[in-house]
């Protein structure tokens, strides 16, 4: 039955105190207070506690522990030792710090309560990080629910109160969660407590049954996405939803926000088959992507041993929304044949249902005794109902596993180089494949090397549970079939291992080597789908470096290895060096592919030294190094590539020669600054999204040559562009011959400067005859850029916004005969401004963009030092402030010219210069124009 003690006052317990309530029904605990100076433990339930109000207050001297199965009564801790939570707790109403250390370590904690207890609930824990918190309220009756401060929870929260009023989340705390979010029952319709979702990996947001808990939601997440898994509503009145940074994947699901969305710079919202609605959105910064319906597809390698299923997993970059996604796929001989029985046919056609993002196609194969290589197959995919076919095909692989004589039977010790462990007696060599299976059972399956290993190809086999472990000072040397492991586990050491094949893991553990982990190895010119492949398993990288090595004859760009990701995959040092043979006129054609669903993430050091990288993103925690050991058209030089590279830490770039960068995004308020010995740095584009970018002091390139033209160089309001004295060169291509268009785009708070500025806009292809080509710079309409010393112009045009040149005016045109290589106007307009005097310099044949050049020079001069033409249809020349010296040369201006500024506004001809206009003088200079 129920029974109740009454305590009044206070009790103090100087040793320990149980908890072991065996009732049928209530054991309740009413009134007054507990000290405790010993350790708590308790068996007693939920239930049996109830309606509990004494609250226990562990005030020790020293080391106190919180154990047992059962709940626990309301507790403060005000200690001047450490209290230690040793296993998952209960506990009822309230969880309140005011002094001491709380260790939490890594248990789950469990705030509950029960039918009719007061307004005593409260979360108040100072500096205590939880690992997984669950809020459990249930009452009769409207019950507060005070959260003090920031409440951090390294891993998944649950809100699962519920009560026949309202659990009401009060007191002005946050939440801030790095897990997952399961939403439960909950009738919290008021209060003012926050969410904030800021975890580094991928979190789920679980919604099942009640009302969203109100207050702000917050994603604020150094990386990776939060996904929703059911539909959210924040219905609440001036309920707001702000993404600082992140990103959201609605996942096919809707998310209604009552009030404002916020989005900041670099931010992201994808519908992904769902429905985004709001009241406003502002500021409207981020990235909405709505559903399209038209997904790139992939296939994936598929390995397995013989006798077993080959599974090629299908993905597609988004779903399709309204209808099932199918594409057709069919089987074909490579080194296994249907002749040799070695696999079933296999063609049909693969549906993915609506909304879905993947499935996967079955192939038989044949188990049988021939001792035979490792064979594989070809599976193809054609004619997607949607999208396009970003991988068409790919390999599968049949692992034998018939024993040729080099299977680890672990018959005498756990030493590779003992011959008498191996099933055929002799210790394997440069030829052999040798395999890891179930053969070493009863025997010894953990194996350790005594020596440098040289072998043709290593197999761990599904049946293998064993260790091969790398000692220290030995190499491993892996030939051209390479390392496939399916289970099993391997241990690094502290040097090299080289794997002239592929690097396949499906599963089990690989531990990589403290030295350098190297794949890679020749392509005779073709896409290559193989290199490196982490399926699944886990990879360790033990503070070592991963080099990607490849070569082959190209000359055009084609992948000549690829990296695919399908798991979360962590290196520490990552270099790329992929090696075109074949001489070119620019950068090699020979590229990695990075195919991955997550990020790429590099801890440490990202070393880029040749070759160009496409695919998806990595996430750089660490420094970039680019090199170049011979020149832009040699074949030892980094190609850039249009991979984003994402800056989420403060960090640094290193730079050598012409190499060139993959497309650099700064997030997370990162600083990218040059280290000490860079002078020069060169990207395919850069996104300050929010951070800062210091350039080097020396000549800073962007080079867009993969990427669409709206990017370039694009600044947001919450970054900082410091251009550290140094020259920015915009270097941008566009296959435009005799029409406009757009190359590269300048997009930036309103105003950016500039040190030195210099633009080559590039046709890929010539006009007829000497039309002027139509590649064009847009700096987008509003935007200032301020160029603080000089402004050279050598090829394209320059299209919208406004450019302050404080320096000298350069305008060259390299190649005048076909104009291939000169300015070519454009609609910015130009002003030289500033207070120090400058000069002119103009080819013949260039045209400079803009309708009006007005000169704004407070008590300077500008100085003619060629002949100068402003002279396209309707260009007038406008004189706000300072003087304009035609000096010894002739100056023709197309239409009108105005010489009618305060600050001693004048044309001067202090030599025999002369100048000219074709519309009206307004003003009276000292130089007349001549008839």
């Amino acid at each position: 039955g129920d029974r109740q003690v009454l305590l009044s006052g206070t009790l103090v317990i100087n040793n320990d105190f149980s908890l072991v309530n065996t009732c049928s029904g209530t054991c309740e605990i009413r009134s007054g207070s507990i000290e405790l100076k010993g350790n708590l433990y308790s068996t007693s339930s939920v239930s049996s506690l109830n309606s509990s109000t004494t609250s226990i207050k562990l005030v020790g001297n020293n080391t106190q522990e919180i154990s047992g199965s059962g709940a626990f009564l309301p507790l403060e801790i005000n200690t001047t030792g450490t209290i230690n939570i040793l296993n998952d707790v209960k506990i009822l109403t309230q969880l309140y710090k005011v002094a001491g250390t709380l260790n939490i370590n890594a248990h789950k904690v469990s705030l509950v309560g029960a039918s009719f207890l007061g307004s005593s609930n409260e979360l108040n824990v100072g500096n205590t990080q939880f690992q997984d918190l669950s809020i459990e309220f249930i009452h009769g009756f409207t019950r507060p629910i005070n959260i003090i401060g920031d409440v951090v929870v390294n891993g998944n929260l649950d809100l699962l109160s519920q009560c026949s009023g309202d659990c009401q989340y009060t007191g002005g705390g946050k939440f801030k969660v790095s897990g997952d979010i399961t939403l439960n029952k909950s009738t919290a319709i008021i209060g003012t407590v926050d969410i904030e979702l800021n975890g580094n990996n991928s979190q789920k947001i679980n919604y099942i049954a009640g009302v969203v808990p109100k207050g702000t939601w917050t994603i604020n997440k150094p990386s990776g996405t939060v996904v929703l898994n059911s539909s959210i509503n924040l219905s609440n009145s001036g309920q707001d939803l702000v993404l600082t940074s992140g990103s959201i994947d609605l996942n096919g699901y809707d998310l209604t926000v009552n009030d404002n969305l916020s989005t900041d710079f670099g931010t992201s919202i994808s519908e992904n088959c769902g429905l985004l609605s709001y009241a406003t959105h502002s500021p409207a910064n981020g990235t909405l992507y709505t559903s399209t319906s038209s997904p790139e597809v992939n296939i994936r390698k598929a390995v397995v041993q013989e006798g077993g299923n080959l599974i090629f997993n299908v993905y597609l970059s988004e779903p399709v929304c309204a209808t099932n996604f199918t594409v057709n796929y069919a089987t074909s001989d490579g080194t296994a044949t249907l002749s040799d029985s070695d696999y079933t046919n296999t063609s049909g056609t693969l549906t993915i249902a609506a909304k879905a993002l993947s499935a996967s196609i079955t192939v038989p194969t044949t188990s049988d005794s021939t001792d035979e290589a490792d064979e594989s197959l070809l599976m193809t995919l054609s004619s997607p109902s949607h999208g396009s076919l970003k991988t068409s095909a790919m390999d599968g692989v049949i692992l034998d596993n018939d024993d040729v004589n080099f299977t680890w039977t672990g018959t005498s010790s756990s030493d590779f180089s003992d011959g008498s462990n191996w099933s055929g007696g002799v210790v394997p060599g440069t030829n052999d494949v040798i395999i890891f299976n179930e053969a070493c059972a009863g025997n010894t399956c953990d194996i350790v090397s005594s020596s440098n290993i040289d072998v043709k190809g290593i197999r761990f086999l599904d049946t293998f549970s064993g260790t091969l472990t790398q000692s220290s000072g030995h190499t491993f040397t892996i030939g051209s079939e390479g390392w496939i492991q399916t289970a099993g586990t391997f241990l690094g050491g502290n040097s090299a291992i080289t794997i002239n094949g592929n690097f396949d893991q499906f599963g089990g553990q690989f531990t990589s080597t403290s030295g350098t982990l190297s794949v890679g190895y020749y392509v005779a010119g073709v896409n290559n789908l193989n290199g490196f492949n982490f399926n699944s398993g886990t990879f360790i990288h033990n503070s070592g470096k991963v080099m990607i090595k490849h070569s082959g004859n190209y000359g055009s760009s084609k992948d000549a290895g690829r990296m695919t990701i399908d798991n979360s995959l962590t290196l520490y040092d990552f270099e790329v060096d992929i090696d075109d043979l074949s001489s070119t006129s620019g950068y090699n054609g020979a590229r990695l592919g990075i195919y991955g669903r997550p990020h790429l993430v590099v801890e440490n050091a990202f070393i880029f030294k040749n070759g160009q990288i496409n695919g998806s993103p990595i996430d750089l925690l660490g420094s970039l190094e680019v090199y170049c050991t011979d020149g832009e058209s040699g074949q030892s030089c980094a190609g850039g590539g249009a991979t984003e590279l994402n800056i989420l830490t403060n960090q640094t770039y290193k730079h050598q020669g012409d190499g060139k960068a993959p497309y650099i995004v700064v997030k997370n308020g990162a600083t990218f600054s040059p280290e000490a010995s860079t002078t020069s740095f060169r990207v395919e584009g850069l996104d300050l999204q929010n951070g800062v970018f210091t350039a080097p002091t020396g000549i800073f390139k962007i080079s867009d040559i993969y990427l669409d033209s709206s990017k370039g160089l694009l600044v947001s309001s919450i970054s900082t562009y410091s251009h550290n004295n140094g020259q920015l060169v915009l270097d941008a291509s566009a296959s435009a011959q005799c029409v406009d268009k757009k190359a590269m785009t300048i997009d930036v708070p309103t105003n950016l400067n500039l040190y030195d500025l210099t633009v080559d806009i590039t046709a890929t292809a010539a006009c007829s005859g000497i039309d002027y080509q139509g590649a064009a710079l847009e700096i987008v309409s509003g935007d200032t850029i301020t160029v603080e010393h000089d402004l050279t112009l050598t090829n394209g045009k320059i299209n919208s916004g406004q450019i302050l040149v404080n320096g000298n005016l350069d305008v060259q045109c390299p190649n005048a005969t076909q104009l291939l290589q000169c300015p070519n106007g454009g609609s910015a307009n130009i002003t030289m401004n500033g207070s120090s005097n400058a000069t002119i310099n103009y080819a013949s044949s260039a045209i400079l963009p803009g309708g009006t050049l007005t000169i704004d020079k407070s008590s300077a001069q500008v100085d003619l030092v060629s002949n100068f033409e402003f002279n396209s249809a309707g260009q007038s020349l406008n004189i706000l402030s300072g003087i304009l010296d035609t000096t010894n040369y002739t100056m023709t201006i197309n239409n009108d010219v105005s010489v009618t500024g305060g600050g001693g506004a004048n044309i001067l001809c202090s030599g025999t210069g002369t100048w000219s206009l074709g519309g009206v003088l307004t003003g009276s200079p000292t130089c007349s124009p001549t008839p």
